[in-house]
C-alpha cells in the first residue's frame, strides 16, 4: 500500500507537474492571443486609416481629373483663339502690304505729277518768253514800218 501511495503521489505530482506544463502552456497561449488580438486590432485600425487615405487619394486623383480637363478644355480655346489672331494678322498684313504699295504707288505718281508741272511750268516760261521777245520784235518792226512809211511819205 505504501507503494501504492507513493506511485500515487508520483502520479500526483507528475499529474501536478503536467498541469503546471499547461497553464504555464495555457499562459503563453493567452499572451500569445493577447498579442493577437492587439496586432488584430492595430491591423484594423491600420486598415481604416489605409482606407481613408485611399478614400483621400481617390478624391485628390477625381480632382485631378477635372483640373486637367478643365486645363484641356482651356487649351483648346486659346488654340482656337490664336487661330483667330493668327488669321485676323494675316488679313492685317495683306492690308498693310495693300496699303504700303497703294502709297508707293500714290507717291510715285505725285512725284510724276510734280515732275510735270515743273516741265509744264518751264515751259510756259520758256513760252513767255519767246512771246515777250516776238512782241518785243513786232514792237521793232512797228516802229520800222512807222519810219518807213514816213521816209516814203516824204518821198
Amino acid at each position: 500500500m505504501e507503494q501504492d501511495l507513493k506511485k500515487k503521489e508520483n502520479e500526483l505530482k507528475e499529474s501536478s507537474e503536467t498541469t503546471q506544463k499547461k497553464q504555464d502552456e495555457i499562459s503563453k497561449l493567452t499572451g500569445d492571443l493577447l498579442k493577437e488580438k492587439e496586432n488584430s486590432k492595430m491591423l484594423h485600425s491600420d486598415t481604416i486609416s489605409l482606407r481613408k487615405e485611399r478614400d483621400n487619394k481617390e478624391k485628390q486623383l477625381n480632382s485631378l481629373s477635372e483640373d486637367y480637363e478643365n486645363l484641356k478644355q482651356r487649351f483648346r480655346q486659346s488654340e482656337k483663339e490664336n487661330q483667330a489672331a493668327k488669321r485676323l494678322n494675316i488679313e492685317l498684313t495683306t492690308l498693310n502690304k495693300r496699303l504700303e504699295d497703294g502709297k508707293f504707288d500714290a507717291v510715285n505718281e505725285k512725284i510724276v505729277a510734280m515732275n510735270s508741272v515743273s516741265a509744264l511750268t518751264r515751259e510756259i516760261e520758256w513760252l513767255r518768253k519767246e512771246a515777250n521777245d516776238d512782241k518785243s520784235k513786232l514792237d521793232l518792226l512797228e516802229v520800222k514800218k512807222e519810219k518807213f512809211k514816213a521816209n516814203l511819205d516824204q518821198i
